[in-house]
């Protein structure tokens, strides 16, 4: 392939909106097509985003040919379906999160691109911040000791209409598949899988978690304290407890732009990394060198614990019923 990685969006939604947006602070990467079921939105999403070919339908965007990989950006009921569309079409696949709604979804996914050597990634888009990258620097480095606690949180008053998408348990909503993910996902970039979960959660008249309230323990007498919401607004901070002091990364810290490290108490380092655009561009520029360097998954993102994090999420959904 030439140095210009070509995209597709299939999904033409907000979230579909932002990622085309991140692309004015990419280089070297354009996209080349949209898709939506509607060909009208398709057409409009193009002019807006200035891009050359709409698609009605999905599968003229997955047969379509010079396109190196498509973003996924559909509901989270419709992650699986639209991937494995992708994928059984021979394309490299970003998928947004939750890259599923339940791990068997999740391990299928994966089993398939492996299966046909395709590029396959969750877009945990936090993961790639600069803060967030840095901050698993200093731990690693032991600038604040043994990491003992991670404490992160990540609520927002959402829409409560039971007809919405939050609300509607199938179309994945509820807010541990909408942002208790995050949460869940920074603590696994530390420490990978729990041994013990421990959750309770305010579930509503639809069957969906409005707030939801996670104790994931690990060995050496490690604690991840984590709530997700989308009922009321939280602090949407993040904190790495070690012996020796704590990082805070701001609010909001699943796309920071600065972190504040703290020894005995007392601010010692203020750190700032801004950004310019919304923050997808980062994610996009792991895809386009894995892919531009021939590789089948990120090794910031790698799909074991994709994989894993889904078991771990379908194992606090299952606690809820006990």
């Amino acid at each position: 392939m030439n140095n210009v990685v070509h995209w597709g969006i299939l999904g033409a939604g907000k979230i579909a909106s932002k990622f085309a947006d991140a692309f004015k602070q990419v280089k070297n990467a354009r996209i080349i097509a949209v898709a939506s079921s509607s060909i009208d939105r398709a057409r409009a999403f193009a002019e807006q985003h200035q891009i050359k070919t709409a698609f009605g339908s999905y599968h003229e965007l997955v047969t379509s040919k010079n396109i190196d990989v498509i973003y996924v950006a559909t509901r989270n009921h419709l992650h699986c379906e639209t991937t494995m569309l992708c994928i059984n079409h021979g394309k490299n696949v970003l998928c947004e999160k939750p890259f599923a709604i339940s791990a068997s979804e999740a391990l299928s996914m994966i089993k398939a691109a492996r299966d046909r050597d395709l590029f396959l990634m969750e877009a945990m888009w936090t993961r790639f911040f600069p803060v967030i990258q840095y901050s698993k620097q200093l731990v690693d480095q032991g600038v604040i000791g043994n990491l003992l606690r991670i404490h992160a949180d990540f609520g927002f008053s959402g829409d409560s209409s039971p007809t919405g998408r939050l609300q509607d348990p199938n179309q994945g909503g509820g807010s541990l598949l909408d942002v208790g993910v995050y949460p869940v996902s920074l603590t696994s970039m530390f420490w990978g899988t729990p041994e013990k979960i421990t959750s309770n959660a305010i579930i509503n008249s639809t069957g969906v978690d409005n707030d939801c309230a996670i104790i994931l323990a690990y060995p050496q007498s490690r604690l991840a304290v984590l709530s997700s919401s989308i009922r009321v607004n939280t602090p949407k901070e993040a904190f790495l407890c070690g012996e020796n002091g704590m990082i805070k990364i701001e609010c909001p810290w699943w796309k920071p732009s600065e972190l504040k490290i703290f020894k005995n108490n007392q601010l010692v380092q203020h750190i700032t990394m801004p950004y310019e655009g919304n923050g997808l561009q980062f994610e996009i520029e792991e895809v386009n060198s894995c892919i531009r360097n021939g590789k089948k998954e990120s090794p910031k993102m790698p799909l074991d614990e994709t994989l894993e994090i889904m078991k771990t999420l379908d194992k606090i959904k299952a606690s809820w019923s006990k």
